[in-house]
């Protein structure tokens, strides 16, 4: 399955800052894990992000 949002080629890199990102991804759960992968993952893969990934965020 094609998604139309996403290729495999990465625009920008996530960097995290010390292990803060993965304690805190470790500790939800396994459905939760996968929607931010694929939050990230969009992020990394797009030109351009829908500003709904961002907005909560400001």
């Amino acid at each position: 399955m094609k998604n139309d949002y996403m290729d495999n080629e990465f625009r920008r890199i996530i960097v995290y800052y010390e292990n803060h990102y993965l304690d805190f991804f470790e500790t939800l759960k396994p459905e939760v894990r996968k929607k931010f992968n694929w939050t990230l993952q969009l992020i990394s893969t797009v030109d351009r992000v829908p500003e709904k990934y961002f907005k909560h965020l400001t």
